[in-house]
């Protein structure tokens, strides 16, 4: 989830209104982020601050003016065309097994009102803190461009984006970004949406046409009511062929094998933990950190900066020794041909607590490589891409 979707969480749950140092500490609560983080997230979304991004969706307004301590949620204003880009949605209002209509969804959430006399929604529905999926798995009497292979396989949900989408389209960039992504889902179009949960993108393929996604079902009932269980059973034929994505390691796009953690909740805190580590070592230091981790294909996670000096520093979490670590082709290519210094900074032997279903690291131990340069004979290759000569 990206700062932003924890600010607005943070916000609405102190009640629409707070001083910066109590929305600091909530969104804290959420997951350790640092507040130069909050800050920042904050002001790119206001269109009062000299920091605001006009792309951005506009989502608060300082209440004491502007420079002032206290901020709350923007109330939009009526307008002609209707737009939720720049509009939330309180997902704790639906739960998982329960049927809605598209208007019901609209109403439930306090969404602006249709200004025609058809509801504005599409099979994708983009807000400024959610990207909504909407899917009907039986595409018998659809178009044969839109019969997209969509279906659940236990915790696995497979889906198609449209024929047209690629990595450059907006909702598609979100949901690569961290957006929260939700899916409401019915065998045909014939009757109402059941309300599925939160989807964590675990993997995708932007080379098959159309793009494939492979989700990870947050919030899998074990013990489904009847419609979930006619959604998690349907195939679209006796025999399923799984897409490459499910199966495939070779240029993987995969976020849950790193460590192999296949538990959500704990990965993300490994992560974060190291990130967290990190930052404060070079702030410490003096340098000025600029998180860079959510920048596709970029080979580093923190550009740290102090005068003329630059150092792009790769950030690895484990609950291993740290005596291996997993890099990808960027990383290393960046570290060996950057001019400026390379750091690889490891944050092994994470101590992870379970209390009550929440994890908590206890402790970790920093191994940091300065002027990092991965030679041949360090780096070990754990699969590779054979292509066969007909």
């Amino acid at each position: 989830m990206r700062v932003i979707d924890l600010i607005v969480k943070s916000v609405d749950k102190l009640g629409g209104e707070a001083e910066l140092e109590d929305i600091y500490i909530e969104v804290n609560k959420f997951r350790e982020t640092p507040e130069p983080s909050i800050r920042a997230r904050l002001y790119e979304h206001s269109s009062e601050c000299d920091a605001y991004k006009k792309n951005n969706p506009d989502l608060f307004v300082s209440s004491d003016g502007k420079g002032g301590g206290k901020w709350r949620r923007r109330i939009k204003q009526p307008s002609d065309t209707t737009t939720w880009l720049d509009e939330t949605i309180d997902i704790s209002l639906f739960k998982v097994g329960n049927l809605y209509k598209k208007k019901d969804i609209r109403a439930i959430s306090g969404l602006s009102e249709s200004k025609g006399p058809r509801e504005p929604w599409t099979g994708i529905a983009s807000l400024a803190n959610a990207q909504l999926l909407f899917v009907n798995l039986d595409k018998t009497d659809a178009e044969e461009d839109l019969k997209f292979n969509d279906f659940f396989d236990a915790s696995d949900f497979f889906w198609e984006a449209r024929n047209r989408d690629t990595l450059e389209t907006t909702y598609i960039k979100k949901i690569l970004e961290g957006i929260p992504v939700y899916l409401f889902c019915r065998l045909n179009k014939k009757g109402d949406f059941v309300y599925v949960g939160s989807l964590n993108p675990v993997n995708y393929d932007d080379k098959a046409s159309p793009m494939q996604f492979h989700f990870e079902l947050l919030e899998l009932q074990e013990e489904p009511n009847e419609s979930l269980y006619e959604l998690y059973n349907w195939k679209p034929n006796e025999i399923v062929r799984m897409p490459q994505i499910s199966v495939k390691k070779e240029n993987s796009n995969r976020k849950s094998t790193n460590g192999f953690i296949r538990d959500l909740k704990k990965k993300e805190l490994v992560e974060l933990h190291a990130m967290k580590k990190a930052y404060e070592h070079y702030t410490i230091l003096g340098y000025e950190v600029d998180d860079c981790s959510g920048l596709r294909n970029l080979g580093y996670d923190y550009k740290c900066s102090k005068g003329t000096e630059i150092i792009e520093v790769e950030v690895k979490g484990t609950t291993l020794d740290g005596s291996h670590v997993l890099l990808t082709r960027n990383e290393v290519d960046n570290a060996r041909t950057t001019a400026n210094r390379a750091d690889l900074f490891i944050v092994h032997s994470q101590d992870i607590l379970i209390n009550e279903g929440e994890y908590s690291v206890l402790s970790s131990s920093i191994n940091l490589i300065e002027n990092w340069d991965p030679k041949e004979d360090d780096l070990e290759s754990l699969s590779y891409s054979y292509r066969v000569n007909h």
